[in-house]
């Protein structure tokens, strides 16, 4: 019996051009989320001396967009084109971001900044994941959008293990400011990659009604609530990013006081 050995994946997918650069494009993204995840928090013990207090309320402006976006971005998504928003979320961020060490190189860098900062970053990766998933589709064939997704679905586990890792890394060898200024060029590596793709996206349906933010949260809560299957996601979604909170509040400083460990 003969074992090939294929020395390059194989497949459907492998072959699109364009999926392999939203693909790409995820990937860098999803590794900068997690590093900026890290590294503000980081930034404003290392920098600043925040108090918990303080990374409680930074905390809490990371993972609270996801609640407001979450409910509100289904609207706007359906009626705009997924991949200027996705491009424009990349830059938006990369912006943002960048600021940060700017400020520290001056010595100008505040909570305030971090908290805007850590607000506009987390409403934009929000707003990134809702248009990326509603992208997809239109992209790639349908039959082929379980593998696509189980694609995707490895890269996300992969960032959120070694993302963390990476961030403390790069922190460690070139400061919390300038690990921020490197998580900005991811953002900016994933629009290069969004703005390559050529595949036409399908033509979006005039609109019945003229909406608003409002009309939209009305409709995703409601959407959420009156699902069976989705309802109980949502409710362990908003425990989770409660205690999660508490977690990422005090674990920066539990890890960098080094008093603390027995």
């Amino acid at each position: 019996m003969t074992v090939q050995f294929k020395l390059w994946p194989s497949g459907p997918l492998w072959g699109h051009g364009d999926f392999l650069k939203l693909w790409a494009a995820q990937s860098v993204s999803d590794f900068g989320a997690r590093i900026t995840r890290e590294g503000l928090p980081l930034a404003a013990v290392l920098t600043i001396r925040a108090t918990p207090a303080q990374l409680g309320l930074l905390a809490a402006l990371t993972l609270g967009p996801s609640l407001v976006v979450g409910l509100t971005a289904g609207g706007l998504v359906d009626r705009s084109r997924r991949r200027i928003i996705l491009i424009a979320t990349d830059l938006v961020r990369a912006l943002v971001l960048a600021s940060v060490p700017l400020a520290a190189f001056l010595h100008w860098l505040s909570m305030g900044q971090l908290y805007v900062a850590a607000f506009v970053v987390g409403a934009a990766s929000v707003l990134f994941d809702i248009a990326d998933h509603a992208y997809l589709p239109g992209l790639i064939e349908r039959s082929l959008l379980v593998e696509a997704n189980a694609k995707l679905g490895v890269t996300e586990s992969v960032a959120e293990m070694g993302g963390p890792a990476l961030a403390g890394i790069l922190v460690q060898a070139l400061t919390a400011p300038v690990a921020i200024a490197v998580n900005a060029v991811t953002y900016l590596v994933s629009a290069l990659f969004l703005a390559g793709i050529r595949t036409p996206e399908p033509r979006l349906p005039a609109p019945e009604t003229r909406s608003s933010l409002a009309a939209d949260l009305a409709v995703g809560f409601a959407a959420v609530m009156n699902e069976p299957l989705v309802r109980p996601l949502f409710i362990t979604s908003l425990v989770q990013a409660l205690f999660g909170a508490f977690f990422q509040t005090l674990y920066v400083i539990f890890a960098i006081d080094r008093k603390s460990v027995v």
